[in-house]
Formats: structure tokens, C-alpha cells, sequence
């Protein structure tokens, strides 16, 4: 046998990561089941919705169109001054 696993704290060490593992892959599976099962109550409901829209007769939803908006009206022509850098030639400008 080894030595390293003659040592009582390397079997305990060892003990706990063989035990993590398979409760965490277990709880992995369970968790993957919930989720199948899930996805099926989910298709299961998107059946039924396509079945009620089939079997319902008129719109199955109503649209509401909004009228066409008017003419807009021109924009505003005004200077902007530019922010950023400014030309060498103006000097040292500072903001107020």
C-alpha cells in the first residue's frame, strides 16, 4: 500500500471527495430530471394553446392600429459648438 494512503487524514481527505462527487452528480441528475419534465409540461401547454386557437372561432387576438401620425415638423437649425479640442489658434480656452 502506499504511504500517502496509510495516512489517516488522506483517507478522510479522500473519503469526503468520493462522497462530494456522488452526491453532486446525483443532484445533477435529479436536476436534470426536473428540467425534463419541465420542457414536457411545457410542450404539453403549447399544444393545448395551439389547440384553443384552432378550435376557437374569430381573431384569436386583436390588433389595434394606431393612425398615422402627422407631418413632423422641421428641426430647429442652430449653431453647436463642438466639444472637444478647439483650434490651436484660439488660445487657451477655459469652461465657465
Amino acid at each position: 500500500m502506499n504511504r500517502a494512503l496509510r495516512d489517516p487524514r488522506v483517507r478522510v481527505l479522500l473519503a469526503v471527495a468520493v462522497l462530494s462527487l456522488v452526491f453532486f452528480l446525483s443532484l445533477h441528475l435529479v436536476v436534470m430530471a426536473v428540467h425534463g419534465m419541465a420542457m414536457m409540461i411545457g410542450l404539453c401547454f403549447a399544444v393545448l394553446a395551439g389547440a384553443a386557437v384552432s378550435i376557437v372561432r374569430g381573431p384569436a387576438v386583436a390588433v389595434a392600429v394606431a393612425d398615422a401620425p402627422g407631418p413632423r415638423p422641421a428641426p430647429e437649425r442652430r449653431q453647436v459648438v463642438p466639444i472637444g479640442r478647439h483650434p490651436p489658434g484660439e488660445g487657451i480656452r477655459l469652461r465657465s
